[in-house]
């Protein structure tokens, strides 16, 4: 049986985990759950929230960033010395932490025109962190991040 990852149709707290799962070439299940079946699904999840991963055995576990470093530690993508594993956890913090909550509030606005411009604003800041993050820390010719600078 393959992993399940759970979330909502949209990229949010699970992204990073589906980013380290393509990157790792893990054929898995990744599950979107519309919005109408949340109230049904929240008290079945371990803390109520989302996403979920669900392993092989069938365990549940929740929480973006706990997923996320799981995956990264099982598919061998978190360094293979403690200053690679400081650089990979400095990428994880930036996105979760920097990203989410500059890109929260576009996601929670309502005014199409006010989201556009939220959205705008947000895009070069991350681009800007993610590329200083590759063109400096980054050796060779491939990268995770990759997928994310443009």
């Amino acid at each position: 049986m393959a992993i399940t990852l759970e979330y909502f149709d949209l990229k949010g707290l699970a992204e990073l985990s589906r980013y380290i799962l393509a990157y790792a070439g893990v054929d898995y299940v990744d599950k979107r759950l519309p919005r109408d079946l949340w109230p049904s699904r929240k008290p079945e999840t371990p803390l109520g929230s989302m996403p979920v991963l669900a392993l092989e055995n069938g365990n549940e576990y929740a929480q973006g960033t706990a997923i996320a470093r799981f995956l990264a530690n099982r598919y061998s993508l978190t360094g293979a010395t403690d200053e690679e594993r400081l650089l990979a956890d400095m990428v994880v913090e930036t996105l979760r932490v920097d990203g989410f909550g500059i890109l929260r509030s576009s996601y929670l606005e309502t005014d199409p025109q006010k989201k556009l411009e939220l959205t705008n604003e947000a895009r070069p800041k991350i681009n800007d962190w993610l590329k200083r993050i590759n063109d400096k820390y980054v050796k060779g010719t491939s990268s995770i991040l990759g997928l994310f600078v443009r």
